[in-house]
């Protein structure tokens, strides 16, 4: 009898690679749409929907960036608060994601950013 082994790709059993490695393109940001589209659905019937984010790490982030974002097809609005396991800030006229973004790049925290006020992160 003759065997036939299958030897498969080793880089294909693992998740979050880059593309050059085998990764999928739209990788980085596919949790936080998928979540927004599911979101989109509970605040249709808003002109302008406000969000709070808890969590600033994988999906979070990209969340507040596709939702600050007015040419993401799936919906858009006004991002008020964002925290994370240490820190978080609110402003009621909305964050700038691109300043938080990298201010927390820089910080890693958002206490003393500047764009709102500093609330428990919970």
């Amino acid at each position: 009898l003759n065997k036939i082994f299958f030897r498969p790709n080793p880089a294909a059993i693992v998740t979050g690679k880059p593309e050059d490695f085998d990764g999928i393109p739209g990788r980085d940001d596919s949790t936080a749409r998928g979540g927004l589209i599911d979101v989109q659905k509970l605040v249709k019937f808003s002109k302008e929907p406000s969000f709070v984010i808890q969590g600033y790490g994988n999906v979070g982030r990209p969340c507040v960036d596709l939702l600050s974002d007015t040419s993401f097809d799936e919906m858009s609005g006004k991002v008020l608060a964002v925290s994370d396991i240490n820190s978080g800030v609110y402003n009621s006229n909305g964050l700038i994601a691109e300043a938080l973004h990298d201010y927390y790049l820089k910080n890693k925290t958002f206490k003393g950013c500047g764009l709102g006020d500093e609330i428990a992160p919970n």
